[in-house]
């Protein structure tokens, strides 16, 4: 992940994953690399967090550098709210918890359309990749079967856990770090229990491509709404920028959404 030092903004995401399917005795091996660049018009421009400035050498003034460190640790913990707020937001979905947990208890009109923004956003991300990932079949999926999956894959992440372990400025890269603790699921194993099988069958000429597609939407709907085991703890840091009084923002939610989902 690529981080522009000035804006503060993602510039560019290389994801490498690799499969292994076995297949008459055979493991056959594939790689891919997608990477992901990213461009803001003047509405995207992420304001840098404000740093209370430290009192000089020759003030000494004990009293600006004890608020300085004060006001870093009372945006430290609302930058740690927003997490929480957020991550109800997208894993469970839930924009009551969004607002009653997010820093900005004012504005609560603003606060609820951004939590909805935010799940419905999740919702998007995880069907187009999905969609995405099975284009080279060239086999029509309908809106219909995506709803299935992401619905059944909802289901899955509703059962993970996670806290909120602690929240600090870091002056090294000039953003909020948040140390989140989750027990999430391993998604990759569980895709490969329908998978395997499935490119079997496909490989001996059993699918057409139609039939595959088909027969692992309905396997994976199907599995994902079937109990997963749930992963010893990780605890993973987040990067938080503040924008503006009581307003954050996480620079890349995969850095806690691929631990509720692992990939490997």
């Amino acid at each position: 992940m690529t981080i522009d030092k000035e804006t503060k903004q993602v510039k560019k995401v290389v994801k490498n994953q690799s499969y292994s399917v076995k297949v008459d005795g055979k493991t056959e091996n594939s790689k891919s690399k997608q990477t992901y660049t990213y461009t803001y018009n003047q509405l995207d421009n992420v304001t840098k967090p404000k740093v209370e400035a430290k009192a000089t050498a020759a003030s000494k003034d004990s009293s600006t550098e004890t608020l300085s460190k004060e006001k870093q640790a009372a945006y430290a913990k609302e930058a740690g709210q927003y997490v929480d707020a957020l991550i109800q937001a997208t894993v469970y979905q839930n924009t009551d918890q969004f607002a009653a947990k997010h820093p900005n208890q004012q504005d609560k009109k603003q606060v609820k359309e951004n939590g909805e923004f935010q799940k419905n956003s999740f919702v998007e991300f995880f069907e187009t990749n999905f969609k995405g990932a099975l284009l080279s079949l060239r086999s029509n999926i309908t809106d219909e079967q995506l709803n299935e999956v992401s619905s059944a894959f909802l289901k899955a992440l509703s059962s993970t856990k996670y806290n909120i372990k602690d929240a600090a400025y870091s002056a090294e890269d000039d953003v909020y770090l948040v140390q989140v603790e989750i027990q999430g699921f391993n998604d990759a194993s569980v895709l490969a229990e329908v998978m395997t099988p499935l490119a079997e069958k496909y490989q001996a000429g059993e699918l057409s491509n139609e039939q595959l597609v088909n027969e692992l939407i309905d396997g994976v709907a199907k599995r994902y709404r079937e109990p997963v085991e749930l992963l010893p703890a990780k605890t993973v840091p987040v990067h938080v920028v503040r924008n503006g009084e009581k307003d954050y923002e996480v620079l890349m939610q995969d850095e806690y959404l691929l631990t509720f989902a692992q990939q490997s």
